[in-house]
């Protein structure tokens, strides 16, 4: 996308009376343009009613628990379930989508999770299946969108900064926004009353959100104001129909060992990059590379078959996928199978180059987002 674009989305909305007056302020008197709702506090309903009549856009913020910094150690406030244990953090997650739909009257515009938990596993892969299915952006890891938590009241170890959130600070902030689409975080309330290390410093931030200065920034910048319901990704739609289509076809002459095929979609200088394989791993340019690569292969595996199970993401011409690798060992007959991520690069109708190895979604997505950039 050409020019700057800038969400500014307000966390933790539902949390309290004092949290949702301030961030509804700062929609309508400030820049605020998207919030994310925490369904679980009673006041979200107070929240969703509001939403449901406005042009707030809003996603779920995912509340698995809540951690503060004392005495040289985070400590928990309160803890919903295991953040380290996947089905209870899927089986949370589901819950708390099926209050938002309950709340809101529709899924969300996109995803995100308190304190940012979703940065560790399980609970970042499965907040990214829960994007991907539901097709809308998740923080950190849509491509495209960049995310920047430069407008926050404290550091690392909660200390206090309000000259983070002073109005100087966010007109720099906007000062510097890159080409594209930024999404900016924020945590205004119009009073403290409930407990949180970040407190006072919400105030401040409602204050600044809604100063005419800031606004008139982003005009001198040139800065369009979205929310996040106009980023939908709807990932099967959105994608270029003609290069998913290139990608089934090389996955089915796969399956069928066509491999003329296969090679007539690939260009003739294409790199396959298997570096990050555990089996083999090495990089194979042209199709004389790629034709070693299948000899290598052959000599380990009997029917080595990847079968596609989503079509993850896509940014500028590059489509991640997700799929099922399985075969028979040779000589041993154990069988395997796992689920990696690879990475499709095409140009002119044809795979340029193919990277295999990603572990997850997550680390797929991060890698093509920091290419884009």
């Amino acid at each position: 996308m050409s020019g700057r674009v800038l969400i500014v989305n307000a966390d933790d909305f539902g949390r309290s009376p004092g949290v949702n007056s301030g961030i509804i302020r700062a929609h309508e008197e400030g820049i605020v343009t998207s919030a994310t709702l925490m369904v679980r506090w009673p006041d979200a309903e107070e929240a969703a009613v509001y939403a449901r009549r406005t042009s707030l856009a809003v996603g779920l913020h995912l509340d698995l628990g809540e951690w503060e910094y004392a005495q040289g150690e985070w400590r928990a406030r309160y803890e919903v379930v295991d953040t380290e244990t996947a089905g209870a953090v899927a089986e949370e997650l589901e819950r708390q989508l099926g209050r938002f739909e309950r709340l809101m009257g529709g899924p969300p515009t996109h995803l995100d999770s308190h304190q940012h938990v979703h940065r560790d596993e399980p609970v970042r892969t499965e907040l990214l299946r829960a994007g991907g299915l539901l097709g809308v952006p998740v923080r950190h890891y849509t491509p495209g969108i960049a995310y920047s938590g430069a407008f926050f009241g404290h550091d690392g170890r909660a200390t206090s900064l309000p000259e983070a959130i002073t109005v100087e600070a966010l007109v720099r902030v906007i000062q510097g926004l890159p080409p594209g689409v930024t999404e900016l975080s924020c945590h205004p309330a119009a009073e403290v009353d409930h407990e949180s290390s970040y407190a006072h410093e919400r105030l401040q931030e409602m204050e600044t959100l809604c100063d005419p200065r800031v606004r008139a920034a982003i005009r001198r910048r040139d800065v369009a104001l979205r929310s996040f319901a106009d980023f939908r990704m709807d990932a099967g739609r959105a994608m270029s129909q003609e290069n998913m289509d290139i990608v089934r076809r090389c996955y089915e002459s796969w399956r069928r060992r066509d491999f003329p095929a296969l090679l007539a979609l690939v260009e003739s200088d294409a790199v396959l990059d298997l570096s990050r394989n555990v089996f083999n791993p090495d990089v194979y340019r042209g199709h004389a590379g790629f034709r070693r690569w299948v000899d290598a292969t052959g000599e380990v595996w009997d029917e080595l078959q990847f079968t596609a199970l989503e079509f993850v993401g896509e940014v500028g011409n590059q489509i991640v996928t997700a799929v099922r690798l399985s075969g028979t060992g040779r000589g041993s007959g154990a069988e395997a199978e796992m689920e990696v991520c690879q990475v499709w690069e095409l140009r002119g109708g044809k795979v340029v180059r193919l990277t295999g190895g990603y572990r997850d979604r997550a680390e797929a997505l991060e890698a093509v987002a920091v290419a884009d950039h």
